[in-house]
């Protein structure tokens, strides 16, 4: 299945999925270079509103498997799920959840459900910056997502600056 990733023409697929005159911004050219090449982890560093989401969308175009990507806010979820929807991507493939949820017996129940299938693609984490600014209490669970990399699959951590 990595096989044939490597073969699509990601700037190809970048035009079909935003337009003609579309162009890779910034470093989305060479995270999405080491997604499809499997490279683990991937850290991306891109600014707000600048594309993050299309290092898990546009793979996920060009796969068959499952791709997790843990979102903090709700309201980030929904515009997410518009952006697949209009890109005709099914939600068989793109699993949005909680960091809360994400780490719950549940999650790795599905997680685990999708190995042993073969199925599961990798793991993005957005806004991980989030997480690595912990203090206190807030939000205390999402430090258990540094236990994903046991999970032995690609781990993608995309990180916003302003």
């Amino acid at each position: 299945r990595w096989k044939i990733i490597r073969l699509v023409d990601i700037e190809q697929q970048l035009k079909a999925l935003v337009g003609k005159k579309a162009e890779f911004r910034g470093v989305q050219r060479p995270a999405l270079k080491a997604i499809i090449y499997y490279k683990s982890p991937v850290v991306a560093i891109i600014g707000t509103g600048r594309g993050k989401s299309m290092l898990f969308i546009l793979p996920a175009l060009c796969s068959t498997g499952v791709i997790v990507v843990v979102m903090l806010l709700v309201s980030l979820r929904k515009d997410i799920k518009s952006r697949c929807n209009k890109a005709g991507i099914e939600w068989a493939q793109v699993v949005l959840v909680t960091p809360e949820s994400a780490v719950g017996e549940a999650f790795s129940n599905f997680i685990n459900q999708q190995r042993s299938m073969g199925r599961l693609d990798r793991i993005v984490i957005d806004k991980y910056h989030v997480i690595l600014d912990l203090v206190g209490g807030w939000r205390s669970r999402m430090l258990a997502l540094r236990n994903l990399v046991i999970i032995e699959t690609q781990l993608v951590y995309l990180m916003a600056t302003i």
